[in-house]
């Protein structure tokens, strides 16, 4: 696609919010390197609103931007805008999660799913295998393809060591995630699941926005609603920080492990 304007290339950029420094640190990524290449570039947040997402897009649309950049808020609530924008002649790349059957022309993103199983595979590992691990969780925002892919990524990972741990072992990775696919499908329809065989229960879990406050607040309340678990799941490091900040006011740093499955921040390592 040719851009409007010769020399130059107008981005529309619409992004989930600021409310980390990963979110942060993306808007500011972005606009250094519009500078350093010449784009113009807009950049709008949706404050996890899907509504005020598809008004970026229809913003762009009507300003005729060369291309549009979406990081969804979900998977499915900007499939329609994104098939717009197409038909109206403009390109849209997609970050951080993939929406489901629309003409965005490709998708930037990690496998969260495999960052969950692997990272799940290394927290049961720190539990001997006749030790009842009894978990809570931190997710982000229920509904969203990050946390659900990465959670249930994790719940799989878990439940693969166990089985081996306890030597009856899964007959192949594709039977683990199954298994994991199915038990978050518990927790999440019923607030807690878990599986007697491996050893293995999860018996609440709160939300915390991908933040370190909310982080802090999910994990006071589960701190006092689930005083015998022994492992915290945190969706990623912003809530895990806000998590261990709760353990050691609860006074329950030393008896609650947490494990964290996405970004890798220097503050929490």
């Amino acid at each position: 696609k040719e851009p409007a304007a010769e020399g130059t290339l107008k981005i529309g950029w619409t992004e989930i919010n600021q409310s980390s420094d990963w979110f942060i640190a993306v808007k500011n990524s972005a606009e250094e390197k519009a500078k350093e290449y010449g784009y113009e570039l807009e950049f709008l947040i949706a404050e996890d609103d899907p509504q005020t997402q598809s008004q970026h897009i229809d913003t762009f649309i009507t300003q005729g931007v060369d291309i549009i950049v979406v990081d969804p808020v979900n998977s499915s609530a900007p499939v329609a805008d994104i098939n717009r924008a197409v038909e109206a002649g403009i390109p849209v790349l997609c970050v951080g999660a993939v929406p489901e059957n629309c003409a965005a022309l490709t998708t930037l993103c990690s496998n969260t799913f495999m960052n969950g199983y692997l990272t799940g595979q290394y927290m049961a590992e720190q539990f001997a295998a006749d030790e009842e691990i009894s978990a809570t969780m931190i997710v982000g925002v229920m509904g969203s393809s990050c946390t659900e892919s990465r959670l249930c990524g994790a719940v799989s990972g878990i439940l693969k060591q166990r089985m081996e741990a306890k030597g009856t072992p899964y007959a192949s990775d594709e039977d683990a995630w199954l298994a994991g696919y199915n038990l978050f499908e518990e927790i999440k329809s019923n607030g807690k699941g878990g599986s007697d065989e491996a050893g293995f229960q999860v018996t609440g879990y709160g939300t915390g926005d991908w933040t370190i406050e909310g982080g802090l607040a999910a994990a006071e309340d589960l701190c006092t609603a689930n005083a015998g678990m022994n492992l915290m799941i945190s969706e990623n490091d912003f809530m895990a920080a806000g998590a261990l900040k709760a353990l050691t006011s609860a006074n329950m740093k030393d008896q609650v492990k947490i494990g964290s499955v996405a970004d890798g921040t220097r503050e929490v390592l």
